[in-house]
């Protein structure tokens, strides 16, 4: 049951001396896996009344990701967002080559998305591009509401 939840990663297995594997689980915290160098706002929340989990504001024009990847291979990026921005998109850059562009078409609905990445080892950007954003809310360049964003094996 828990390894369908994508949240959780099994990290080991170990034989019980009765025979049976005991799985260990390790869960991934919904913005993991890059550093912001721009773009992007503070952890906010928990919102209840909402129903919102922590979140985090991607900022206009776009939001700039450093990522490190020891070894290369297929990876996703996992993104869970709202916007308030009517026909909104976000294509995602890795290293400035476009890979993806996923449409938010209607307000207040939550989409999830997961675009495959496969970097080489070694340093990377990921830029996240927004199509437009509140320009003049006075919180900022309000673009897209993260509720997870995790780069994962």
């Amino acid at each position: 049951l828990i390894r369908s939840i994508p949240a959780f990663v099994q990290i080991v297995t170990f034989q019980t001396t009765s025979g049976k594997p005991y799985f260990v689980f390790e869960r991934r915290p919904n913005f993991s896996g890059w550093k912001t160098l721009s773009g992007m706002g503070d952890v906010e929340g928990p919102y209840p009344k909402l129903s919102l989990p922590k979140v985090r504001w991607g900022l206009g024009p776009a939001s700039l990701l450093a990522v490190e990847v020891a070894q290369g291979g297929r990876m996703r990026l996992i993104m869970s967002c709202y916007t308030s921005v009517p026909n909104q998109e976000v294509a995602v850059r890795l290293d400035g080559k476009r890979i993806a562009v996923h449409a938010l078409p209607a307000t207040g609905k939550a989409y999830r998305f997961e675009t495959p990445l496969h970097p080489s080892p070694g340093p990377h950007r990921i830029e996240l591009v927004y199509k437009d954003w509140a320009r003049d809310h006075p919180n900022g360049p309000l673009a897209v509401l993260f509720a997870e964003l995790r780069l994962e094996r």
